[in-house]
Protein backbone atom coordinates (compact mmCIF):
# COMPACT_ATOMS: atom_id res chain seq x y z
CA UNK A 1 0.00 0.00 0.00
CA UNK A 2 1.27 3.45 -0.93
CA UNK A 3 -0.59 6.34 0.71
CA UNK A 4 -0.08 10.12 0.68
CA UNK A 5 -1.84 13.15 2.14
CA UNK A 6 -1.86 16.08 -0.30
CA UNK A 7 -2.64 19.67 0.65
CA UNK A 8 -3.44 22.48 -1.76
CA UNK A 9 -1.30 25.53 -0.99
CA UNK A 10 -3.92 28.27 -1.38
CA UNK A 11 -7.06 26.70 0.06
CA UNK A 12 -5.29 24.30 2.45
CA UNK A 13 -7.79 21.62 1.33
CA UNK A 14 -6.54 18.09 1.89
CA UNK A 15 -7.11 14.93 -0.12
CA UNK A 16 -5.55 11.56 0.60
CA UNK A 17 -4.59 9.09 -2.10
CA UNK A 18 -3.86 5.40 -1.65
CA UNK A 19 -2.95 2.76 -4.20
CA UNK A 20 -2.53 -0.97 -3.93
CA UNK A 21 -1.74 -3.84 -6.29
CA UNK A 22 -3.50 -6.90 -4.92
CA UNK A 23 -2.13 -10.37 -5.58
CA UNK A 24 -3.69 -12.38 -8.38
CA UNK A 25 -5.16 -14.99 -6.03
CA UNK A 26 -8.64 -15.10 -7.53
CA UNK A 27 -8.93 -18.81 -6.75
CA UNK A 28 -8.66 -17.95 -3.04
CA UNK A 29 -11.54 -15.53 -2.33
CA UNK A 30 -10.80 -15.44 1.40
CA UNK A 31 -7.24 -14.29 0.68
CA UNK A 32 -8.58 -11.60 -1.63
CA UNK A 33 -11.05 -10.43 1.03
CA UNK A 34 -8.22 -10.19 3.57
CA UNK A 35 -6.16 -8.03 1.19
CA UNK A 36 -9.16 -5.87 0.25
CA UNK A 37 -10.16 -5.37 3.88
CA UNK A 38 -6.69 -4.65 5.28
CA UNK A 39 -5.72 -2.22 2.51
CA UNK A 40 -9.07 -0.35 2.62
CA UNK A 41 -9.04 -0.25 6.43
CA UNK A 42 -5.58 1.33 6.30
CA UNK A 43 -6.68 3.94 3.75
CA UNK A 44 -9.71 4.84 5.87
CA UNK A 45 -7.69 4.88 9.10
CA UNK A 46 -4.86 7.00 7.68
CA UNK A 47 -7.28 9.39 5.95
CA UNK A 48 -9.40 9.95 9.05
CA UNK A 49 -12.13 12.45 8.10
CA UNK A 50 -10.22 13.76 5.07
CA UNK A 51 -11.52 12.92 1.59
CA UNK A 52 -9.66 10.08 -0.10
CA UNK A 53 -9.12 8.22 -3.36
CA UNK A 54 -8.16 4.56 -3.31
CA UNK A 55 -7.15 3.26 -6.75
CA UNK A 56 -5.29 0.32 -8.16
CA UNK A 57 -5.18 -3.10 -9.72
CA UNK A 58 -7.38 -4.97 -7.26
CA UNK A 59 -7.55 -8.22 -9.28
CA UNK A 60 -11.23 -8.39 -8.30
CA UNK A 61 -14.12 -8.65 -10.72
CA UNK A 62 -17.37 -6.82 -9.99
CA UNK A 63 -19.41 -9.14 -7.81
CA UNK A 64 -16.41 -10.90 -6.26
CA UNK A 65 -16.50 -11.00 -2.45
CA UNK A 66 -13.57 -8.56 -2.15
CA UNK A 67 -15.28 -6.06 -4.48
CA UNK A 68 -18.55 -6.37 -2.55
CA UNK A 69 -16.68 -5.80 0.71
CA UNK A 70 -15.16 -2.58 -0.65
CA UNK A 71 -18.44 -1.24 -2.05
CA UNK A 72 -20.82 -2.50 0.66
CA UNK A 73 -18.55 -2.22 3.71
CA UNK A 74 -19.08 -5.82 4.86
CA UNK A 75 -20.08 -9.23 3.64
CA UNK A 76 -23.26 -10.98 4.77
CA UNK A 77 -22.91 -13.77 7.34
CA UNK A 78 -22.08 -17.09 5.72
CA UNK A 79 -20.53 -15.51 2.62
CA UNK A 80 -17.85 -17.90 1.28
CA UNK A 81 -15.42 -14.97 1.00
CA UNK A 82 -15.33 -14.37 4.76
CA UNK A 83 -12.01 -15.71 6.08
CA UNK A 84 -12.08 -18.25 8.86
CA UNK A 85 -10.95 -16.38 11.99
CA UNK A 86 -8.32 -17.70 14.34
CA UNK A 87 -9.68 -18.42 17.82
CA UNK A 88 -7.80 -15.49 19.38
CA UNK A 89 -8.18 -13.03 16.49
CA UNK A 90 -10.68 -10.18 16.92
CA UNK A 91 -10.02 -8.61 13.50
CA UNK A 92 -13.00 -8.63 11.16
CA UNK A 93 -13.07 -7.86 7.42
CA UNK A 94 -15.35 -4.82 7.66
CA UNK A 95 -14.93 -1.17 6.71
CA UNK A 96 -15.98 1.92 8.65
CA UNK A 97 -17.90 3.01 5.55
CA UNK A 98 -18.39 1.50 2.10
CA UNK A 99 -16.30 2.99 -0.68
CA UNK A 100 -17.79 4.41 -3.87
CA UNK A 101 -16.55 3.40 -7.31
CA UNK A 102 -15.98 6.44 -9.53
CA UNK A 103 -16.96 4.62 -12.73
CA UNK A 104 -20.05 3.01 -11.22
CA UNK A 105 -21.15 6.32 -9.68
CA UNK A 106 -20.66 8.26 -12.90
CA UNK A 107 -21.77 5.66 -15.48
CA UNK A 108 -24.12 3.49 -13.45
CA UNK A 109 -21.82 0.49 -13.89
CA UNK A 110 -18.19 -0.53 -13.94
CA UNK A 111 -16.30 -0.41 -17.26
CA UNK A 112 -16.83 -3.32 -19.66
CA UNK A 113 -13.19 -4.24 -19.04
CA UNK A 114 -9.94 -2.80 -17.72
CA UNK A 115 -7.73 -5.83 -18.35
CA UNK A 116 -7.24 -7.86 -21.52
CA UNK A 117 -4.47 -10.41 -21.19
CA UNK A 118 -3.35 -13.83 -22.27
CA UNK A 119 -0.81 -16.05 -20.54
CA UNK A 120 0.91 -18.57 -22.79
CA UNK A 121 -1.65 -21.08 -24.14
CA UNK A 122 -4.50 -20.05 -21.80
CA UNK A 123 -7.56 -18.46 -23.37
CA UNK A 124 -7.59 -14.65 -23.31
CA UNK A 125 -8.95 -13.01 -20.14
CA UNK A 126 -11.00 -9.83 -20.44
CA UNK A 127 -12.79 -8.25 -17.48
CA UNK A 128 -12.71 -5.36 -15.00
CA UNK A 129 -9.99 -5.60 -12.34
CA UNK A 130 -8.94 -1.97 -11.83
CA UNK A 131 -10.93 0.59 -9.87
CA UNK A 132 -10.94 4.13 -8.55
CA UNK A 133 -12.77 4.25 -5.22
CA UNK A 134 -13.37 7.37 -3.16
CA UNK A 135 -14.95 8.51 0.08
CA UNK A 136 -15.36 11.10 2.84
CA UNK A 137 -17.12 13.78 0.83
CA UNK A 138 -15.40 13.59 -2.54
CA UNK A 139 -17.69 13.78 -5.55
CA UNK A 140 -16.98 12.48 -9.05
CA UNK A 141 -17.75 14.85 -11.91
CA UNK A 142 -16.60 12.69 -14.80
CA UNK A 143 -14.44 9.71 -15.71
CA UNK A 144 -12.34 9.01 -18.76
CA UNK A 145 -14.20 7.02 -21.39
CA UNK A 146 -12.96 3.46 -21.77
CA UNK A 147 -13.54 1.27 -24.84
CA UNK A 148 -15.91 -1.67 -25.02
CA UNK A 149 -14.34 -5.07 -25.72
CA UNK A 150 -15.98 -5.28 -29.16
CA UNK A 151 -14.03 -2.14 -30.20
CA UNK A 152 -10.51 -3.36 -29.36
CA UNK A 153 -8.09 -5.86 -30.77
CA UNK A 154 -6.26 -7.75 -28.11
CA UNK A 155 -5.08 -9.28 -25.96
CA UNK A 156 -2.70 -6.62 -24.65
CA UNK A 157 0.04 -5.50 -24.51
CA UNK A 158 0.36 -4.50 -28.13
CA UNK A 159 2.38 -1.93 -30.03
CA UNK A 160 -0.38 0.64 -29.42
CA UNK A 161 -1.37 -0.47 -25.89
CA UNK A 162 1.76 -0.96 -23.74
CA UNK A 163 0.00 -2.64 -20.79
CA UNK A 164 -2.59 -5.36 -20.33
CA UNK A 165 -4.50 -2.83 -18.17
CA UNK A 166 -6.28 0.18 -19.68
CA UNK A 167 -7.10 1.99 -16.41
Amino acid sequence: LVWVRLQEKESQRVVCVGTYHMPCSFRLPQTMVIHAALSAQQVQELSGKDPYVFAGDFNLKPGDPGYRLLTEGRLPPGDPGIPTPLPTDRWVPELKRPMTSAYRKCNGQEPDFTNYAQCQDDPPFIDTLDYIFFGNGLKVESVLPLPHRRNVKGPFPTEKEPSDHIL
